[in-house]
């Protein structure tokens, strides 16, 4: 999804840079240089021009090495679920919803 190009994102506690390559409204998936450890959970930051800044608590749901040509670094891709709280789903579902709507995606609204 091109439009995800916007949103620049890292693994807060570790700073490690992720790209963001798909999100729902139940979790997301990037593209990173680490591995991730099913069940663990960690601490992302987003930031968008369009639509600002969110910190999201989210636990890895999968993780695989993706193909990459010799001699790259490897590369993962990573599935997350939201841990949400009553307080972070307005925001979460804010997020989601804008980068969606931008995406030309069917608004998912819960």
């Amino acid at each position: 999804m091109a439009l995800l190009r916007d949103v620049c994102g890292r693994v807060t506690r570790l700073g490690v840079a992720i790209l963001l390559r798909d999100i729902s409204p139940g979790g997301f998936a990037v593209e990173s240089t680490i591995p991730f450890s099913r069940g663990m959970t960690h601490q992302f930051e987003f930031v968008s021009r369009e639509h600002g800044r969110i910190t999201i608590t989210a636990t890895t749901v999968h993780c695989g090495r993706a193909r990459t040509p010799g001699g790259l670094a490897p590369l993962y891709v990573a599935g997350f679920s939201f841990v949400e709280t009553d307080a972070t789903r307005g925001a979460i579902d804010a997020f989601v919803n804008g980068l969606l709507q931008t995406a030309g995606s069917p608004v998912a609204v819960r």
